[in-house]
């Protein structure tokens, strides 16, 4: 769980605790260890359950300058933890109501559920990588082409419209119905084109430099003649 820091708007609570703050009270209550503290932006209210690793359960946040009748009043509580593996614990149902204390008095509330939890377990080397299906048409923004993926989902063949033409981004000309239209090789665009304004600074610095050093030999030459004469 985080918590609505001094500066930022959610931190882990090693970070919370490094913030400036003020402890207001650290009691046990009813075998849960209940802190309420208090930054510059709101007033926490936290319990911490020993049963669950001393987990955070239950976190109510209100505004720093509470009032009756303005500011807000959110509370998120674990109503299920589970143990993915032996001494390891995650919150697994978290219930989050928010109530504003202005005239309109809306509450707010929600439910967010995770499933399926799962503690590191060996991971694919392909985990995280995407591929395209094959045969379909994707946008190539580097090159401002339209391709078509092969078989393997590599995008190296270029798109033609059903006339047989190219197909170009933005083209209001219909797509060929059928992938064995498609015919050609390419190569998987991997690099972004370089761009003609890069040579901008280093001319800018030769001229600045060639400038400069006509401006010196001509000092150098007056003074030289100043001497002379």
């Amino acid at each position: 769980m985080t918590f609505y820091g001094a500066t930022e708007h959610r931190i882990p609570l090693d970070v919370l605790l490094s913030e400036r703050h003020r402890v207001k009270t650290v009691r046990r209550d009813n075998g849960k260890i209940y802190l309420e503290l208090t930054h510059k932006r709101a007033n926490l209210k936290i319990w911490f359950n020993p049963a669950v690793n001393y987990l955070v359960d239950k976190l109510i946040q209100t505004d720093a300058e509470e009032s009756s009748d303005s500011g807000t009043i959110a509370t998120w509580i674990v109503t299920q933890f589970v143990e993915p593996a032996p001494g390891i614990f995650f919150p697994a149902s978290i219930e989050t109501e928010i109530l504003d204390k202005s005239k309109t008095g809306v509450t707010t509330k929600r439910t967010v559920t995770f499933s399926d939890v799962v503690i590191n377990r060996p991971l694919q080397k392909n985990a995280f990588a995407f591929q395209f299906p094959p045969n379909i048409i994707v946008s190539d923004l580097v090159n401002r082409q339209m391709m078509v993926t092969d078989g393997q989902g590599n995008p190296t063949i270029p798109a033609k419209t059903a006339s047989g033409g190219p197909l170009k981004m933005g083209s209001p000309e219909e797509f060929p119905v059928s992938p064995n239209e498609f015919d050609g090789d390419g190569k998987v665009t991997e690099e972004e084109p370089q761009r003609r304004t890069r040579w901008i600074l280093p001319v800018s610095l030769v001229l600045l430099g060639f400038v400069g050093g006509t401006l010196a030999v001509r000092r150098i030459r007056a003074k030289r003649n100043e001497s002379i004469s």
